[in-house]
């Protein structure tokens, strides 16, 4: 099956999760039980006209994607959208919108998710770069955000002092195993 730029996939049964690096496609999902022929039940496209979701995750019956402002797409200053969406794919070929978060500025990168909470890596307002923001998601229709953690000179709100290397000093991508989470930072080592 010939797909747009896929980002990143994931298979949960004899289903396929695609999320699409580039706008306007959004995630299409597909059954894969014949895998020399599968075949798209659903495609969603990106929220906002300057938004990407090229990430996925799923968790059950419950799908999170990302909305990230796509590189080149227009001015960060005009990007309404960044956040994760969140998604009831009980029915694969009917996928229905639980809520969406807004997060600020670029919006959601990567994250990792686990059956109660999903790990973000995101900018937040007062930070520089993208930090890593955790949300309880045991009810999906009302994500609750319980932690944050940044690193040395990100928090300009309490008057951190730019960091050097300024946004590329940030958080890329935390996975969480047990009880600890692994964060790979953008420039900045793990």
């Amino acid at each position: 099956q010939r797909l747009p730029g896929g980002g990143q996939v994931v298979v949960q049964g004899k289903y396929a999760f695609v999320g699409h690096q580039h706008r306007p496609d959004g995630t299409t999902i597909l059954d894969i039980s014949d895998p020399r022929k599968p075949v798209i039940v659903s495609k969603l496209m990106t929220s906002h006209p300057m938004s990407h979701s090229h990430k996925v995750r799923v968790v059950g019956d419950i799908m999170l994607v990302n909305s990230e402002i796509e590189p080149g797409a227009g001015s960060l200053r005009d990007y309404p959208a960044g956040g994760f969406h969140i998604y009831d794919v009980k029915d694969k070929t009917n996928p229905k919108l639980i809520t969406f978060v807004k997060t600020h500025g670029k919006g959601v990168h990567r994250f990792d998710v686990d059956e109660n909470y999903a790990y973000m890596s995101t900018e937040m307002e007062g930070f520089v770069g993208n930090i890593l923001v955790i949300y309880d998601i045991r009810n999906p229709a009302k994500p609750i955000e319980v932690g944050r953690w940044w690193m040395e000179n990100q928090n300009a709100a309490a008057g951190d002092a730019r960091h050097p290397k300024g946004t590329e000093h940030r958080l890329h991508h935390a996975m969480r195993c047990g009880n600890e989470m692994y964060a790979g930072c953008w420039m900045s080592g793990v």
